[in-house]
């Protein structure tokens, strides 16, 4: 179903340390949330070595989205309830997972971005996890941070005119009328392997050891109270956030948006289009950034990304020559060119 959307691309900037993970550690791959699909693509990325179990949230629940989910690993998180009962369940299933050595999938956001770039953690997840850790008895966790990019969002538009709420809030009916279109559409794209989504791009960083990092800053986890606790959790799960952020990788579609942001509201032809998008990509090469380039050409890349863009209406080629943004999806150029503004502007 995947690569019936899109094409994959993986970065790792570390491979090496990855394979020193020891199968003896408690895993954890902790992402940035740009979309449903992250779910998909962390467990297409990983299935070659491990099974993945992660929390999604209860829009999911209808058919045959609940079916997908639970197959790929996930099991579902009623984030608003205020039920103790509730809440010490589903504790202790995800400590009991985690002691039994099963990988987990974190997505400390919550939901999806509604402007393109990296909102404010939670770590709840994260906080069952370590809640009974004691570096001298238990097995290490290891959290592996991922950032992921697409060039493009299946749910982009929706998050542009509204919040995941307000989707939700349009009823069943209509939740599931667009889990059937989406669903015609996957197999229609699957059957075509047209991959009309252009890049879905993963970047996987250097393992952090929580035991390490507890040693590090002399923190006797044990002996901390839960106040204290939620101190050094927040401090670690922010840290581990900064590098998820850098490592969210630049595909063609967001560049280009990033790059007609930047440029004079008339537009720039061809040739100076392909002189920013070069300049671009430089910079964000120059920070380390994971770049995705189709047949590894800035000018083949461009040209994709401008065949995207154009068929949805997001830029307009004018009959002067230049390619300008759209009034009407000036939001959405912007959504994607958030996604990597961290790499382009300066520091």
């Amino acid at each position: 179903m995947l690569r019936g959307f899109y094409r994959v691309a993986i970065g790792f900037l570390d491979e090496a340390s990855l394979e020193k993970v020891s199968s003896d550690d408690s895993v954890i791959f902790m992402s940035n949330h740009r979309t449903n699909m992250d779910y998909l693509l962390v467990t297409y990325l990983t299935s070659q070595r491990t099974m993945l179990s992660f929390g999604v949230g209860e829009w999911s629940g209808i058919f045959p989205v609940r079916q997908l989910m639970r197959s790929a690993g996930g099991y579902f998180i009623r984030r608003a309830s205020d039920d103790l009962l509730y809440r010490r369940a589903l504790e202790r299933y995800v400590q009991l997972a985690t002691e039994a050595r099963v990988p987990h999938a974190i997505f400390p956001e919550g939901a999806l971005s509604p402007d393109g770039g990296l909102q404010q953690a939670r770590f709840g997840l994260l906080s069952f996890v370590t809640k009974n850790f004691n570096p001298a008895t238990s097995p290490d966790i290891v959290v592996i941070p991922i950032g992921t990019n697409y060039d493009r969002v299946a749910e982009d538009i929706n998050m542009v005119r509204g919040s995941s709420a307000e989707f939700r809030s349009k009823g069943k009916r209509f939740v599931v009328w667009s889990s059937i279109k989406f669903g015609l559409r996957t197999l229609f794209e699957m059957l075509l392997q047209r991959r009309s989504f252009g890049y879905a791009c993963a970047n996987f960083g250097r393992p952090v050891s929580f035991r390490d990092w507890l040693r590090s800053h002399e923190v006797d986890w044990p002996a901390l109270d839960r106040a204290q606790r939620y101190e050094w959790l927040n401090r670690f799960g922010n840290e581990l956030m900064a590098r998820v952020l850098e490592l969210i990788p630049v595909p063609p579609v967001a560049t280009l948006c990033w790059v007609l942001q930047q440029s004079p509201a008339t537009g720039l032809d061809k040739a100076a289009l392909l002189a920013s998008f070069k300049a671009a990509i430089a910079q964000a090469r120059a920070r380390n950034a994971f770049v995705v380039l189709a047949r590894s050409s800035e000018q083949f890349a461009l040209q994709q990304a401008l065949e995207l863009t154009l068929l949805r209406g997001m830029i307009r080629y004018r009959s002067n020559g230049n390619y300008v943004i759209n009034p009407d999806k000036q939001a959405l150029v912007a959504y994607y060119a958030k996604s990597i503004e961290h790499h382009l502007e300066p520091a």
